[in-house]
């Protein structure tokens, strides 16, 4: 009985509606910005432009002459976030999980956009070198590095599209 009166306190109190709460992270707040991509429009100008897919599953090479059935990359409509160029240190890694950041340190987006179902997107930008990543899980998601540690890094040029294909791997194993 004192612990059906406790609950109820607590209830009352607004503690436990608190404690069930999910946690939002900065990047979901992000989700609710974007913008739906239309690969169907023709862009004019510099932009960037490319198709995001998931590879999933088992993807290693065969052994004996079998060969393992490989899964398809499939397109997927998840949300793009443009950054100017960033490196891995203006971005907290996750700990748990290679390729995932948890939080931008003094680096703010510039674009939001949204892929569509066969995971096309699109975006209209100035001229400049760009960081480019997914939000998945919460988290972004870039697994792209060049030799200076800059994330999905994509050089937009003047009336030019600059093409860039986002693959989330992180559920397979090559």
């Amino acid at each position: 009985m004192k612990i059906l009166v406790s609950l109820f306190a607590l209830l009352c109190i607004g503690v436990l509606p608190a404690m069930a709460q999910k946690e939002v992270s900065p990047f979901d707040k992000l989700a609710a910005t974007a913008k739906s991509s239309n690969c169907n429009k023709t862009l004019s100008g510099s932009f960037i432009r490319g198709k995001v897919t998931e590879v999933t599953g088992n993807n290693m090479p065969s052994v004996g002459g079998k060969k393992a059935p490989k899964s398809k990359p499939k397109g997927a409509s998840k949300v793009v976030v443009v950054y100017p160029i960033a490196t891995t240190s203006s971005f907290v890694p996750d700990k748990n999980a290679d390729g995932f950041y948890t939080k931008a340190i003094n680096v703010k987006p510039i674009a939001v956009v949204k892929s569509d179902v066969d995971g096309c997107y699109q975006v209209e930008l100035p001229p400049g070198k760009y960081t480019v990543m997914v939000l998945e899980k919460g988290k972004l998601f870039g697994n792209i590095l060049d030799s200076e540690m800059h994330i999905a890094p994509v050089d937009v040029l003047i009336n030019e599209m600059a093409p860039l294909d986002l693959v989330i791997n992180y559920n397979a194993s090559f």
